[in-house]
């Protein structure tokens, strides 16, 4: 079993709303001096990729932050944030994984105010 080298925290728990920014921070779990390393990540719907980049991940405690902008969606839909952990020196894969996140139609509460006070 591979110990978990990162911490990834998705805001707002991973359900996110279209047409809006989301916020991934990335962080080791020790403070320790670790390899020079990038996170090469992408958000997919099912087999297609909506977004995706490469990002260096810094030493130390302080965190690294992706910001994405989330595509629109008309019912509650489910992707998937996956990510890879490569070493700068030699290529190798340290660390992947897949994390499911939920986005909701960016208008989701436009009417809950008039539906309430029913």
């Amino acid at each position: 079993m591979k110990a978990s080298l990162l911490i990834i925290v998705l805001s707002t728990g991973g359900h996110w709303f279209g047409e809006q920014e989301a916020v991934v921070t990335v962080r080791w779990v020790t403070s320790a001096e670790m390899r020079a390393a990038d996170l090469s990540w992408e958000l997919t719907l099912g087999e297609v990729r909506l977004a995706a980049d490469r990002v260096a991940v810094k030493a130390g405690d302080g965190g690294t932050e992706i910001r994405l902008r989330i595509p629109g969606a008309r019912a509650r839909t489910a992707m998937h944030w996956t990510y890879h952990l490569i070493d700068r020196k030699d290529g190798k894969e340290l660390e992947s994984a897949s994390l499911p996140v939920y986005v909701y139609p960016a208008n989701l509460t436009e009417h809950w105010a008039e539906r309430a006070g029913r």
